[in-house]
């Protein structure tokens, strides 16, 4: 088991997202786990980290008053594919994907961390991934391209 989150949905239940060393994530409800809700597909390889947020619907790209006091819930997960993703768990939908690449340190054949994202560039990600979603309507996966 790579990663259990207990988490709230929007109606006032809890689910439970669980990771393993396959490419999936299953979203199931709690206390009743054999209830599954569904599963966040699209990594390649294993999942080898997870996390559970709670951000406002307009920082997460949602626009006008009916959304001024929701909140989003998402998901991040990193794996051995190399990416990144940002999910909407309970849509079980892919809203944004990264790919992340190691530099190779040539004095010791090393692998460097990638840095840590600072305030700003979680916001200019967030505005990113609101941008391929207006662009992409209609799609359930999205790609974005951050530097």
């Amino acid at each position: 088991l790579t990663g259990l989150q207990v988490v709230s949905n929007d109606v006032g239940g809890q689910f439970i997202l669980t990771s393993d060393r396959d490419e999936k994530i299953r979203v199931s409800h709690f206390p009743k786990s054999y209830v599954i809700h569904g599963y966040l597909l699209g990594h390649t390889a294993f999942i080898s980290s997870m996390a559970a947020l709670t951000v406002p619907a307009q920082l997460a790209g949602e626009d006008g008053e009916s959304s001024s006091h929701k909140m989003r819930a998402l998901c991040l997960t990193g794996s051995g594919d190399g990416t990144v993703r940002l999910w909407d768990y309970q849509l079980c939908k892919e809203v944004g994907m990264v790919p992340i690449v190691l530099k190779q340190d040539s004095e010791n054949d090393e692998m460097n961390d990638v840095e840590e994202a600072n305030d700003e560039d979680v916001a200019e990600f967030m505005e990113e991934v609101d941008e391929e979603e207006n662009n992409s309507e209609g799609t359930a996966e999205g790609e974005v391209d951050v530097v």
